[in-house]
C-alpha cells in the first residue's frame, strides 16, 4: 500500500500553503515525487474551524486561537456557513484571526447556491486579501433554493476546480478537496464516488482532506481504492475529537460515517462535554491516532468545532509520542 497521509513537501507553510507557492508550474511534478516518499517528518496538524454565529462565540474563538502556536500546525481551515449561507463570514473569520496566528489560512469555498459570477466574485476578494488556499467543496442550498436549473452555478467541486484553475490567477492557489472514505451518504456506488473524487483530482486539486471516520482501517482501504483508480495527490485523514458525542453522532448520521458500537457504548451515559467524556474522547483520538502512525501516517486534519482546549492538548501529546516512538515496520494493515 502506498502511504499518502503525509503533507506534499517537508515545509509548506511559505512555499505550498501560501500564496500557490510551490504547488503549480514547474514544481507541480517535484511536489508530486515528494507526495509519494515515504519519510521520516514531524507529526503535523491542520485544524477545521466555523465561523462563530455570535459575538460570544467570535469572543471565544478568539480566546482560544492562541493555543495553535503551541503546536506545528500546517493551515487553519475556516468553513463556509452552513445550509448553503455562503462565503461571507469566512473571510471575515479569516480576517479575524490572521493577526492572532502564524499558520496558513485556508478558506472554503461552496459553489451550489452560487452563480458563477458570485463565486469569481468571492474568489476575486480571496486573492485580493492574499489568501490563495482554497478547500473547494459543492457545498448545501439556502433554505429557499428549490430550483438550481435557472441557476448558472459550477454545480459540483470538479467543476469549481476547472473553473479556479481556467481563471487568470488559476496557478497560484492551492486547492484542497473532500474524500470520503465510507463514500459520500448521496453517491450513487462506491464505485461512481471514486471516480467523481478522481474527476476533481484530474481537474487540478492538490490536495485531499477526508471527513471524519473512526475506524483507521477504514482509511487504508480508502487510499487503496484511490490508488487502484489513479489518484495519486496527498490524503490526508480527517479526525473529530467525540467529546460532545451526541453531536458528533448526528454529524456521523448526515456524512455517512459509520460509529463502531464499541464507541457507542464508552458514551452510554456519560454527559456530552462533561470531563469523564474528554477523557474518553481523548484516549480514543490518541488510539485511533497511534494506529495511524504506525503506518506512517504523520499529518491528520482536525475537525475542531471550535474546541481548540481539547484538540490542541491531544495534538501535543500525539507529537511527544509519535516522535518519541521506535521507526515503525512497513506492512499492510
Amino acid at each position: 500500500m502506498r502511504i499518502r497521509g503525509v503533507w506534499p513537501c517537508d515545509n509548506p507553510p511559505t512555499d505550498l500553503f501560501k500564496n500557490g507557492g510551490n504547488a503549480r508550474g514547474d514544481d507541480r511534478g517535484h511536489v508530486k515525487k515528494i507526495s509519494r516518499q515515504v519519510s521520516e517528518i514531524h507529526t503535523e496538524f491542520s485544524f477545521e474551524l466555523f465561523p462563530p454565529k455570535s459575538e460570544i462565540g467570535e469572543k471565544n474563538l478568539l480566546s482560544q486561537i492562541h493555543l495553535v502556536e503551541r503546536i506545528k500546525t500546517r493551515a487553519i481551515c475556516v468553513t463556509s456557513g452552513a445550509g448553503g449561507s455562503g462565503n461571507d463570514r469566512t473571510l471575515k473569520t479569516i480576517k479575524s484571526l490572521e493577526n492572532n496566528v502564524s499558520s496558513n489560512l485556508t478558506a472554503h469555498l461552496t459553489c451550489i447556491a452560487a452563480t458563477k459570477n458570485q463565486t469569481h466574485q468571492s474568489l476575486d476578494r480571496y486573492a485580493q486579501e492574499g489568501i490563495f488556499n482554497i478547500v473547494a467543496l459543492r457545498g448545501d442550498l439556502n433554505e429557499d433554493q428549490n430550483d438550481l436549473t435557472t441557476l448558472d452555478s459550477y454545480g459540483n467541486a470538479a467543476n469549481l476546480v476547472r473553473g479556479i484553475r481556467n481563471r487568470n490567477d488559476g496557478d497560484q492557489f492551492h486547492i484542497s478537496v473532500a474524500g470520503y472514505p465510507e463514500t459520500h451518504p448521496k453517491a450513487k456506488s462506491r464505485k461512481s464516488d471514486l471516480e467523481n473524487l478522481k474527476e476533481k483530482v484530474d481537474e487540478g486539486a492538490d490536495l485531499i482532506l477526508t471527513q471524519f471516520f473512526f475506524d483507521p482501517v477504514t482509511f487504508f482501504q480508502f487510499i487503496e481504492d484511490t490508488d487502484r483508480v489513479g489518484i495519486s495527490v496527498p490524503i490526508i485523514p480527517g479526525l473529530v475529537i467525540p467529546s460532545n458525542f451526541h453531536r458528533v453522532f448526528n454529524f456521523a448520521e448526515k456524512c455517512g460515517t459509520h460509529i463502531p458500537d464499541s464507541l457507542v457504548k464508552k458514551f452510554d451515559g456519560v454527559e456530552s462535554g462533561s470531563e469523564t467524556a474528554n477523557r474518553i474522547a481523548t484516549e480514543i483520538t490518541l488510539q485511533q491516532c497511534s494506529h495511524l502512525s504506525e503506518n506512517d501516517i504523520r499529518s491528520f486534519h482536525f475537525y475542531t468545532l471550535n474546541r481548540l482546549d481539547l484538540v490542541v492538548p491531544v495534538c501535543e501529546l500525539l507529537q511527544e509520542g509519535i516522535s518519541s516512538s521506535p521507526k515503525p515496520v512497513h506492512r499492510k494493515p
